[in-house]
């Protein structure tokens, strides 16, 4: 059990995961995706997904080929042969994936050892949501000559597990762009949001990518080390235009974000308040890479204590304190055909 600034807790004990260590000889990745809801603790299958990174190219599927699907909820990878990962030599990859009714997947993997290893990765359902959690899904905006007329508020509310509340301003006359920038063509924007709160280990546990970041990025694009996020609260955006991907904007989004006044600032040891500063970080889904985009400071508005920051591209967004790798601790049950040597990791 790790402290830093809240306490790792450990959502997965008790969970039992299959693992035949006979599928490779050279270090076996078994990834259980589970719903991220506690009332409906149900794995997640099945769907293809990409593995991408810096070491994409040394994985493999069970049967030694690079065509990635979860099956049963399970997706069971390895290295290519002669590839020993340790920890001088670590290996390291990413794993994305569009799930119809499901927040974008997002998980970086680091292999430091070439005995097997388990990972539990939970996944929030835009119709089975986690506690904690507040959401807009399915929401339609028309438009007309590929923008937006009229403003428009997106409300995340405040429920009795959920202390906090969210809203996002889509400014009149914004433009959605692609990656490359250029304009989407359609007549209506299609919109899933989700405000995760600190309210619930529910809501931490569905956090998109785990709380210890490997790939990490300042203001100026310069590399971090792997570290530990402690979050005030974060949002999954997922925007269409048709069935195009909605990746930046002409006008940015204008974030007003409610957070905890219980949290601890680690640069003063205190609980948040007035005048405090939190960084504010974005997430490619695809590649995993967080970055530093801004510094939001806290004030008193309404007697809740908020934060405003813009988003100009999507999609994670979140608030947090950036610092020492935090590790959690879970008891998970590996049947009896699995390797003598395993590592867990949630």
């Amino acid at each position: 059990m790790c402290t830093f600034f809240y306490t790792c807790k450990d959502p997965f004990n008790g969970i039992d995961i299959i693992a035949d260590a006979n599928v490779y000889n050279n270090a076996p990745v078994n990834i259980l995706f589970l719903n991220a809801n506690e009332h409906n603790l149900q794995p997640i299958g099945d769907f293809p997904v990409v593995v991408s990174g810096p070491d994409a190219d040394k994985v493999i599927n069970e049967v030694g080929k690079k065509d990635f699907k979860v099956v049963g909820g399970i997706l069971t990878l390895g290295l290519q042969e002669g590839i020993k990962p340790s920890q001088s030599n670590k290996i390291q990859f990413h794993i994305n994936a569009q799930i119809e009714g499901y927040v974008p997947l997002s998980q970086t993997i680091v292999l430091d050892s070439d005995s097997a290893s388990q990972y539990v990765i939970k996944m929030s359902q835009y119709s089975s949501l986690p506690e904690g959690t507040s959401a807009v899904v399915g929401n339609s905006t028309t438009l007309s000559g590929n923008t937006n007329a009229n403003a428009k508020n997106f409300t995340l509310d405040s429920k009795i597990n959920k202390p906090e509340k969210a809203n996002i301003l889509l400014q009149a006359g914004t433009q959605f762009l692609a990656e490359n920038g250029a304009v989407l063509n359609g007549n209506s924007l299609t919109s899933n949001i989700v405000h995760y709160s600190t309210g619930t280990e529910a809501s931490l546990d569905a956090f998109p990518g785990g709380f210890m970041p490997q790939n990490i990025q300042d203001e100026n694009g310069n590399t971090l080390g792997a570290g530990s996020f402690v979050t005030a609260g974060f949002l999954s955006i997922d925007m269409k235009v048709g069935n195009q991907k909605v990746k930046k904007f002409s006008k940015p989004l204008k974030v007003e974000m409610e957070v905890n006044s219980a949290i601890i600032n680690p640069s003063t040891g205190s609980a948040l308040k007035v005048g405090d500063e939190i960084p504010v970080w974005s997430m490619d889904e695809e590649t995993g890479i967080w970055k530093k985009e801004s510094t939001a400071k806290i004030v008193n508005e309404s007697g809740k204590l908020k934060v405003h920051f813009d988003i100009n591209h999507l999609s994670y967004w979140n608030l947090d304190f950036y610092g020492p790798i935090c590790s959690r601790n879970s008891t998970i049950t590996i049947n009896a055909n699995a390797v003598a040597a395993n590592k867990y990791y949630t």
